[in-house]
Parts: C-alpha cells; structure tokens; sequence
C-alpha cells in the first residue's frame, strides 16, 4: 500500500498559508520518504538521548512573606462615629510585608494573604458602647470587612480576633480602621505584672500562606 502525503492546501490550512512553512514540512515529507524503518529507529534513539542528556535544573522555590507587628500604647478616640487608623508602634517579624506610617500594612509581591488580627478593647464609662473594626485597602474601605464588638463592662477587657484572606497587588496597603459611639472606648494594652509579660493592644500577623 502506497504512502500517503499531505497535500500542499491540507498543508497551507495547517500552518496558515505561510509560505516557508509550507515548503520546510513538504521537504520534511521527502526526506522521511527516503530513509528505512532502520534509519528512523536510529534517528528517535539519537533524540531521545540527547533529550535526556539535558540537564533539568529545578525552579527555585517561592519563598514565603510575612510579617508580625504589634503595638503597646493605648489608642484613643477623640471623637465619636469617626474612624481612625489601627496604629502599631513595633515590627516583630518582617520578609516582603512591611509596615510604614505606622499604620500601613505593605506588601511586595502579589499574591492571597491572610490578615490575623487580635485587639484588646475596654471601655472608662462603664455603659453599653459601640466599637466597630473594617479593612481599607490603599485608603479606600474594603466593603464587607467590618465587624462590631459591643462593650458594656468597665472592668472586662474585649479581644476583638479575626482573619481575613486578600487577594492583593504589588504596593498595595492594608490598614485597620476602627471607631466607637463613645470616647471611652479605647484600644488597651496591660502592662506587665508578674508572672504575665505585657499584653499588647494590637497584635497583626500576616503571610502569603492560604491553604495546605
């Protein structure tokens, strides 16, 4: 039985009429009809040794980022139904997430982060009172972020924790926002008293690891 070729047109739609294209494979064509079933078994061995003889250098592996800041101040509001930044006044670990303007989460590389958060709150007043924690993303609030912890007794502090997955640019910046309907609320932190060490009023830790 008689070997069948391509014609020139199953050729030409193909490689879409490009003309050198089409003369390199018809030459392809001529060649392969003149050697032997013993030649090409020849000629995929050589391939196939010189396939292997390449060596395989393997990717580096993407090194993940991090970062964990706290802060040991005590953060106020000036002025009721206002937001203010989360601020945090000391950087505990850092690799490609960095804290700046001391409240400016950055990160620089893109990629999905997790945000941890953990915010001790107590109230002067001693009445039932309102504070309310949100994301913003490069200045702009990052809807659905915000969450409310109602504060009602004087002597208890609250810990406001949670965790939030963004996917983020380049540069972008995260900061904690927050507010209250009564200026005795505030962000606190305990000082040390033996044998317990100081309580930090922020603690935020993030890293690029989402998943397994």
């Amino acid at each position: 039985m008689a070997e069948k070729f391509l014609t020139r047109k199953q050729i030409a739609d193909f490689v879409g009429n490009d003309p050198e294209a089409i003369r390199a494979i018809e030459r392809l064509f001529q060649v392969t009809g003149q050697l032997s079933p013993s030649d090409i078994a020849t000629l995929t061995a050589a391939i196939e040794a010189n396939t292997l003889a390449i060596p395989q250098t393997p990717l580096p592996a993407k090194r993940r980022v991090y970062g964990q800041f706290y802060d040991t101040t005590v953060q106020t509001a000036a002025v009721i139904n206002t937001a203010y930044s989360v601020t945090m006044n000391t950087t505990d670990l850092s690799f490609g997430v960095f804290l700046t303007s001391g409240s400016r989460i950055t990160v620089t590389q893109a990629g999905l982060y997790n945000f941890q958060h953990s915010i001790q709150v107590d109230s002067s007043s001693g009445v039932l009172s309102l504070f309310y924690l949100w994301l913003a993303k490069n200045g702009t609030n990052i809807a659905n972020t915000a969450r409310r912890l109602g504060i009602a007794d004087s002597l208890v502090a609250n810990v406001a924790t949670g965790n939030y997955v963004l996917d983020l640019k380049a540069n972008d910046y995260i900061e904690y926002k927050w507010s209250t309907d009564n200026t005795g609320v505030q962000i606190e932190r305990a000082l040390a008293a033996a044998p317990v060490p100081l309580t930090p009023a922020v603690i935020v830790s993030v890293s690029d690891y989402v998943g397994g």
